[in-house]
Parts: C-alpha cells; sequence; structure tokens
C-alpha cells in the first residue's frame, strides 16, 4: 500500500480503485469480527441500511459476498487485519481526506466510503488529528461566510464558492464520525445545531444528516449530551 501513495495522490483513476478496495477491506474486516461477536468500532456512517457497502457498483464483482466470504475467518484474523490497517492509517487517512476535498463532488462517493469505513477500524486518536485538521478548514469558511472576506490563509479548495467549500467539509466531518469519541461529537453537536437553522437547504440537508446519525447510532454521545 505505500508504493501506491503517489499514484493516489496524482491520478484521479487509481483514488477510484484504492478507494474502494480500501472500503471493501475495511468493512470485511469489521463484519468478520462481528460475525465471531467481536464488534470493532463504532457504525459506519456511509454504510447502506441493510449492511450493504453505500455506492459499491458492479466494479467489485462479487468481492463482498458474505455469504461465501466471512465464514472463512476467525476473529484473530480480524483483529490482525485491524492491526495491519491501523499501522497505515497515520498516512492513509490523511492522504484520503486530501483526496476527498480535491475531487469533484461527482466523483467522490468511493472517497468519502474509503474514509467513513477507515475511521471505524482507526485508533481514535488518528481520526481525532484528521479531524481537527477538517475542523480548522471547515471554521475558516464559516467566518469566509460571514464576512465574505478572504485573507491570507483562506481556504479555497473544495468548491468553486464557500458555500460549497463549506459543504465539503461538513462530508468530510461525517465521513469521519465512526471513528470520534464522545468528546469530539459534542463539538460536531454544536457545529450542526447552528446549521441545522440555516437557510442555505444544502449546508442544511448535511447538517441534519450528521444529526441523524448521532441519535441513531451513537449512545455514548447522546447519554453524556442529553442524559447526563
Amino acid at each position: 500500500m505505500t508504493a501506491t501513495g503517489p499514484s493516489f495522490g496524482e491520478r484521479e483513476d487509481v483514488r477510484l480503485y484504492v478507494s474502494q478496495a480500501l472500503q471493501i477491506i475495511c468493512a470485511q474486516t469489521k463484519k468478520i469480527l462481528a460475525n465471531t461477536g467481536k464488534e470493532a468500532g463504532h457504525p459506519d456512517p456511509c454504510m447502506g441500511d441493510h449492511g450493504d457497502l453505500d455506492e459499491v457498483d458492479d466494479m467489485d464483482d462479487g468481492l463482498f459476498d458474505d455469504h461465501v466470504y466471512l465464514g472463512r475467518f476467525s476473529s484473530e484474523e480480524g483483529h490482525r487485519r485491524v492491526s495491519l490497517l491501523k499501522d497505515g492509517s497515520k498516512a492513509w487517512l490523511p492522504m484520503l481526506l486530501n483526496a476527498f476535498v480535491a475531487t469533484h463532488t461527482s466523483k467522490r462517493n468511493h472517497i468519502q466510503s474509503a474514509i467513513s469505513a477507515y475511521s471505524c477500524v482507526c485508533d481514535s486518536a488518528v481520526v481525532s488529528k484528521v479531524f481537527k485538521f477538517a475542523l480548522v478548514r471547515l471554521m475558516k469558511v464559516a467566518n469566509q461566510l460571514k464576512t465574505g472576506e478572504l485573507g491570507k490563509d483562506a481556504v479555497l479548495d473544495g468548491g468553486d464558492s464557500d458555500t460549497e467549500r463549506y459543504c465539503t467539509y461538513l462530508e468530510s466531518v461525517y465521513a469521519l464520525l465512526g471513528g470520534l469519541d464522545a468528546n469530539a461529537l459534542s463539538i460536531v453537536y454544536q457545529l450542526v445545531s447552528n446549521d441545522m437553522d440555516e437557510r442555505d437547504p444544502a449546508v442544511q440537508k448535511k447538517a441534519y444528516k450528521i444529526f441523524q446519525y448521532l441519535m441513531e447510532h451513537r449512545p455514548d454521545f447522546y447519554a453524556q449530551d442529553f442524559e447526563g
């Protein structure tokens, strides 16, 4: 995987296939552990409602056939895979985020799904570091939207307008939710609480999507913030 890094950053066609491969490997690893009664991490935000990989098309050629595949591996194999994925996460998770932001919205679904699946099997410290980067960029864009001014450290990636850039970084935060701890999720909640009242429908929709995931899949967060 290390040798793939330069090509991933430079070629969009490589990003598509590598992102899908990473997504499948991470999701399979979680399912191997779940199949042996040892769930790994939190639910994947980009996973389909029925446990199917979100946005995966015919490219996988049946590689994610649960009935054929999952019964072959033990929990030890699942933990071995998690260990290998964690070893590469410090390099790959930032690379995936950078690629997601740099890729046009029409071609980034697989990258977002790879970020989401990978975040669920990473150490929370690695995900937290990437989250802080995305959060800083998000807040800078929010300030650009508010003031209409671009300073020397202005954020110009992620879209052709500040609204598009803001939505891009909201989507990147959404992809990281499965790997964040409850304290980080509290920060996310404070952010989207304001955005859910936003007049722009694109921003509002993404904020509600984040809120829905928090309420439906992260009891560690809402038990702390709403019941504590």
